[in-house]
């Protein structure tokens, strides 16, 4: 038989203090870029005001609910949850107001909560409480992250700058101020990326098989996913689809993985003095 418990009491519940004011947000609204100080998500969302939820209390899986009263023969009403565009999806509760205690308490225990530390991973978040140390610290991370990647780019030299963007299959014989324009919008974009690629400790090999590309010292074919040398149209290798960096990561494996791997790149370099 399932357990059941109903988080109506604020003593036996998430703390939520009276003097104290709560937000909930709709999880991934976005701003709307074509209206300002508007948001990007349906009309209005009805979150779920029943679940089922792991009590580490009890160890076992119980039943909560947003009860709003019981009715005739003890028949529980429901409280109604919504968020709606017309308020940014974000949910105001207030720790003076009963049916906001009663909400609050459900929602943070609710799977559908996004910053709920032991949620069903399974189930997708439709909510987040809005943590003002949580987002600040995080933002703080990120622009520290930002900072990072984007000193990084600023310290390559140009020789770096091509090899780096060569090895991402871009064209290395623009203009400089370009090439590192597209470097640092990228460190500026996504700096995780950005300084994971940029510790790749195979940019050297990527760059120079994209360059033996570029002078048709060797070619690849798209269709059958196979390098050969264009002199002879001898096959080299063929590498699999599922590389994530395309066939340039598909070489570089073969180079360092295969016996004639190592001696077939020492020829493409030296072709390509």
């Amino acid at each position: 038989m399932i357990k059941t418990k109903v988080y109506n009491n604020v003593k036996t519940s998430p703390n939520f203090k009276r003097d104290e004011i709560k937000i909930f947000k709709y999880y991934g609204v976005k701003d709307d870029p074509l209206n300002p100080g508007k948001v990007q998500m349906p009309f209005m969302v009805i979150a779920p005001n029943k679940d089922r939820v792991y009590d580490p209390e009890v160890d076992d899986y119980v039943d909560i609910a947003a009860i709003k009263n019981l009715g005739l023969e003890g028949k529980p009403e429901f409280h109604t949850i919504q968020f709606t565009k017309q308020q940014s999806g974000r949910l105001l509760l207030k720790g003076n107001v009963a049916r906001d205690r009663e909400i609050f308490q459900f929602l943070t225990l609710s799977n559908y909560n996004a910053s709920n530390p032991n949620r069903d991973t399974s189930v997708q978040p439709l909510f987040e409480l809005v943590n003002p140390k949580v987002q600040a610290e995080k933002a703080r991370k990120t622009r520290s992250l930002k900072r990072d990647a984007m000193n990084v780019a600023a310290e390559l030299s140009g020789a770096e700058v091509r090899e780096f963007i060569s090895s991402l299959g871009k064209d290395e014989k623009r203009d400089l101020s370009v090439l590192r324009d597209e470097l640092e919008t990228l460190a500026e974009k996504n700096p995780n990326q950005f300084i994971k690629l940029s510790k790749n400790t195979n940019k050297t090999y990527q760059a120079n098989i994209k360059r033996a590309l570029d002078k048709k010292i060797i070619s690849f074919d798209r269709e059958s996913n196979t390098f050969s040398w264009t002199s002879t149209g001898e096959t080299i290798v063929q590498v699999p689809r599922s590389s994530k960096l395309g066939h340039l990561e598909g070489f570089t494996n073969f180079v360092l993985s295969n016996k004639n791997g190592a001696s077939i790149y020492q020829e493409i370099v030296k072709l390509l003095k």
